[in-house]
């Protein structure tokens, strides 16, 4: 992740995943409540409902009981069977699924019929047929009174089903609204573990440029030393066989380049080669004495203004490659993704300079991409010995578009 934007894009990206998640949890947690307190103002009156009923039913055969009063209890029977009526009808009104509605509407028209059957009964009272009335009692108006009773706790239990569904499809949300956050979240920490701080150049500004390259890359400053090193490391992706065709193609063309700007542009096809973020071509002074970088690619003006004249007996990379004659390998170090690779530039005369090329991904440790650099660093090696020279003063080197 080389922007600085990027990176806190990801990480409000993150937060904002885990905000929506809470929200959406309590929201759901809230519906839920809702629906549990319904459903239980619901049973509260379903069973308001059927022991109005019970009630009725009751009083209902006390009209043909020996030694009670028909007179004291029709009217009883009569008000019962209004307040079950009422109850149903809130009932009806409150029900939230379809199954709920169809049982009630059977309980309401079985109370209907109920309350016919008991008009009945108060007409054989009237007219002196106990017999008749106690036959639609314990017959008919039994009946009626279960259906109506049986259709009341019929609602209850689609009720119970209907939140029992409506719980468990937000249950299943929940858990994915969590699982998609904490997963954004994860996959964003892993990219930003892996992220590491590189300069950012700012067009159309004059504020300072902010350079954190000297602490990524280990042949920007000075004070590093790597020392040679022999590395027995699996071969990463980008030791291809198809890396050397291409090196190949670039020596042809570098011994066809005309002009420093020739160079530069085939210094760039070979950082995409190599997968390196950077390289760098130091000639030795006349004295040899010291090394000095003529050319540079993938680098800014101010890390190039950083890249002075190299004591050739300094013990880093670029000095150890031209005084031995040997490549050297940089490793990267803990935290940073790139290493290093250092060539000597080699003629007939010995040692001219070295070529430098700081690699992503951990490519300096295979094979293939120490044998592109060598290759390169000879064909450089005769270009430089012919036509490029290290001035006098180490100047400020140029740098081709990444």
């Amino acid at each position: 992740m080389r922007s600085r934007a990027a990176r806190l894009t990801l990480s409000i990206t993150a937060w904002a995943g885990l905000g929506a998640a809470a929200f959406f949890l309590v929201n759901t947690e809230q519906q839920l409540a809702q629906r549990r307190a319904a459903l239980r103002a619901f049973d509260a009156d379903a069973r308001k409902a059927t022991d109005a009923l019970a009630d009725a039913r009751g009083g209902q055969q006390a009209y043909v009981a020996a030694g009670q009063d028909a007179g004291h209890w029709i009217p009883q029977v009569a008000e019962l069977t209004q307040q079950a009526s009422a109850s149903i009808d809130s009932l009806r009104a409150a029900a939230a699924s379809d199954s709920a509605g169809k049982s009630l509407l059977d309980s309401s028209q079985a109370l209907a019929e109920f309350a016919n059957v008991d008009k009945q009964v108060r007409d054989y009272l009237r007219t002196g047929e106990n017999l008749m009335a106690s036959d639609v009692v314990f017959n008919e108006a039994d009946d009626v009174a279960s259906r109506a009773a049986s259709g009341v706790e019929a609602a209850v239990a689609g009720e119970q089903g209907a939140f029992d569904d409506f719980e468990s499809l937000r249950r299943t949300w929940e858990a994915y609204a969590l699982g998609g956050a904490a997963g954004w979240s994860v996959l964003v920490m892993v990219i930003l573990s892996f992220a590491g701080a590189v300069p950012r150049q700012e067009s159309g500004t004059d504020e300072e440029e902010l350079i954190t390259a000297p602490v990524e890359l280990p042949l920007g400053r000075l004070e590093v030393t790597p020392q040679r090193t022999h590395v027995d490391a699996p071969v990463p992706a980008a030791a291809a066989p198809a890396s050397l065709t291409a090196a190949a193609e670039i020596c042809t063309d570098i011994s066809q380049a005309r002009d420093r700007s020739d160079l530069e542009a085939l210094l760039g096809r070979a950082s995409r080669v190599l997968d390196a973020s950077g390289l760098v071509v130091w000639v030795a002074g006349s004295a040899g004495a010291d090394l000095h970088p003529v050319l540079a690619y993938g680098y800014s003006d101010k890390i190039l203004a950083m890249m002075k004249s190299v004591p050739s007996t300094a013990d880093n990379a670029a000095a150890n490659a031209y005084r031995s004659g040997m490549l050297q390998i940089v490793p990267g170090r803990q935290g940073s993704s790139l290493g290093a690779v250092a060539a000597p530039l080699l003629s007939a005369d010995g040692s001219v300079g070295s070529l430098t090329a700081e690699i992503r991904g951990g490519g300096e440790s295979s094979p293939a991409v120490q044998a592109v650099v060598s290759i390169l660093a000879a064909q450089l090696a005769g270009i430089v010995s012919g036509s490029i020279s290290a001035p006098a003063e180490a100047p400020q080197s140029r740098t081709a578009s990444a």
